[in-house]
């Protein structure tokens, strides 16, 4: 099944020459068409949309190891569908439990960091106050907004 092929029952997939301008180009498409012309419903065209998202994700680990070996034949400036292919070593990682120094400072690094998370919880909560002051008569300074919070759809796609 080549679902890359386009055809006249359903959105074309035509990918044969890849880059972030087409790619963008296609979505805003879809978008206008889809939706500005009104042919379908938003929150179902974004549902869909999640759907294939989760299709591309497990088409890219499925091929993985197959696209891996076709990459080692490829030249570092040839181009496959417009893109550049570069076979790239992922580093090592390690586990460093078995030293005790090690496990000490770990321990107290999450030790400290739970404390700053008290600290931060008390900062937010100072947010609402013109002035916050602990048990101890430490004065709590609020924290400040780095970035404001907004609003998501979270789409739990059923197993």
């Amino acid at each position: 099944m080549d679902i890359f092929k386009e055809d006249s029952t359903g959105m074309i997939l035509a990918l044969d020459n890849l880059s972030k301008a087409n790619l963008s180009k296609m979505a805003n498409e879809i978008v206008l068409t889809s939706i500005e012309g009104g042919y379908e419903d938003p929150l179902e065209a974004y549902i869909k949309a999640k759907g294939l998202s989760e299709i591309a994700d497990g088409i890219m680990t499925g091929l993985k190891d197959y696209a891996m070996k076709e990459a080692y034949r490829y030249e570092k400036d040839q181009r496959v569908l417009g893109c550049t292919v570069l076979v790239k070593a992922t580093p090592n990682t390690y586990d460093f439990s078995n030293n005790p120094s090690w496990v000490h400072l770990n321990n107290e690094i999450n030790r400290l960091k739970a404390e700053q998370k008290e600290i931060e919880k008390q900062m937010i909560l100072a947010i609402g106050y013109s002035e916050m002051i602990t048990s101890d008569g430490e004065l709590i300074e609020p924290a400040t907004i780095k970035k404001a919070g907004g609003e998501t759809i979270q789409v739990t796609i059923p197993k």
